[in-house]
Order: structure tokens, then C-alpha cells, then sequence
């Protein structure tokens, strides 16, 4: 059982982690295509994203 919680966790924290540098890793990339474009094309649209996802796991911890 201790074997089974603790892999879970492993597991668990590995996705979490893999996710977040997958997300950030995106977003590096938008910046310095904008930056080498010399314009904010594609950050806005990022930030609106960020904040609609934020929204949206606020309403699921709040359902929750």
C-alpha cells in the first residue's frame, strides 16, 4: 500500500510538473516570436487565455 501511495504521488507530481513546463515553454516561445516580430501579435492573445483559465479553475475550486 505504501508502495502504491507513494508511486501515485510520483506519478502525480511528474504530470504537474511536466504540464507546467509545458505551458511555460509555450509561452517563452510566443514571447520571442513577438519580440523577434517587433510586435504583440500573439501575447494578448496568451494573456487571455492565462485569464480565462484562471477563471475557470477558480469556479472548480469553489464548486468543489
Amino acid at each position: 500500500m505504501f508502495v502504491g501511495v507513494t508511486l501515485g504521488a510520483l506519478l502525480f507530481i511528474y504530470g504537474a510538473q511536466k504540464i507546467t513546463s509545458l505551458r511555460s515553454l509555450k509561452a517563452l516561445k510566443v514571447y520571442l516570436s513577438d519580440l523577434q516580430k517587433g510586435a504583440l501579435d500573439q501575447s494578448g492573445q496568451l494573456e487571455r487565455a492565462k485569464k480565462r483559465h484562471l477563471w475557470l479553475w477558480v469556479a472548480l475550486f469553489v464548486l468543489l
